[in-house]
């Protein structure tokens, strides 16, 4: 596979000492951009037609500031990217003495930038976490796409430097993406699981007229993992909750699970085991959070 090296954002939240005549505060500038190798699976961000701009906050504060107000907002922004992109995935890291203010498993909130796009987040190590947006059609603006907010420790002292970072990472549990990736399925291979009049036919035959080879599989099926296995492109809607499992992946594909179902223990669940495909393949809708959103925001679109 094709490396790619791109640059990661850096912000710093700054404290500084009140001195006896005045405040003395000082400003921490963004740091140089550090390249790491990244995975993009044969895309070529320099021949993008869409190269935004992405932005945190950055503060300078005085102490007695940081005592009184410890818990600060920062916000990540876009520029030069309106209309011009939907899927997104980025990995927040903060100084490991912060602390992230965690509501119910949410990190962040979707800001106006993002407000037709349906989420998903998830914690990532100890002191950072994962979010990603996705949608039908390139409803993202320019603007705040994500908030959050994050403790400063009781200890803080003048001159503290506390840096976030948006880290481009390949990830075994999801890839990194912020740029407009090739939605050309002309001569893709794309496998749909299900055959039902309301997703599976009318899908496949959306698919045909976007030029893509389109295989149906069904109860029928003689070995569907080999079938599968050789898509590009795996869409499951056969209404069977675990059908899909890691024998029927491998690495480079996209699933997008359209299933929704209850397990035996009442939670919601889609038609593909998400912790262990999600080990293999380069990208995957979960359950719930994925086409859910996007199902929601088309039919908000029709109404509003």
């Amino acid at each position: 596979m094709k490396k790619n090296t791109l640059k990661r954002a850096f912000a710093a939240l700054a404290v500084s000492a009140v001195a006896a005549s005045a405040s003395a505060v000082s400003a921490i500038a963004a740091g140089p951009a550090a390249g790491q190798e990244y995975n993009l699976n044969g895309l070529d961000p320099s021949k993008a037609a869409t190269k935004p701009t992405l932005s945190l906050t950055q503060e300078k504060i005085s102490l007695e500031e940081a005592k009184a107000n410890p818990t600060r907002t920062i916000e990540l922004t876009v520029s030069g990217a309106a209309g011009k992109y939907a899927p997104t995935g980025l990995h927040i890291d903060y100084d490991e003495r912060l602390k992230i203010v965690e509501d119910g498993g949410f990190y962040a909130d979707l800001g106006p930038a993002g407000k037709r796009l349906s989420q998903e987040q998830q914690g990532d190590g100890t002191h950072g976490f994962f979010v990603a947006t996705a949608a039908s059609s390139d409803a993202g603006q320019d603007g705040v796409l994500w908030t959050f907010q994050l403790t400063l420790p009781s200890d803080v002292k003048g001159g503290d430097k506390f840096p976030i970072e948006i880290a481009y990472r390949s990830k075994q549990s999801a890839e990194d993406l912020f740029t407009n990736g090739d939605k050309d399925l002309t001569g893709k291979e794309v496998v749909v699981v299900g055959r039902s009049l309301v997703v599976g036919k009318p899908l496949a035959m959306m698919l045909l007229a976007k030029n893509a080879t389109v295989t149906i599989c069904h109860t029928k099926t003689k070995d569907m993992a080999e079938v599968t296995r050789r898509a590009d492109i795996v869409i499951v809607a056969a209404g069977k909750a675990g059908v899909i499992g890691k024998e029927h992946v491998r690495e480079g594909q996209i699933v997008i699970d359209v299933g929704i179902n209850v397990d035996e223990n009442g939670k919601l669940c889609g038609d593909v085991r998400f912790d262990e495909v999600s080990e293999v393949v380069d990208a995957i809708t979960p359950v719930p959070g994925g086409v859910g959103g996007v199902t929601t925001s088309i039919l908000a679109s029709h109404l509003l």
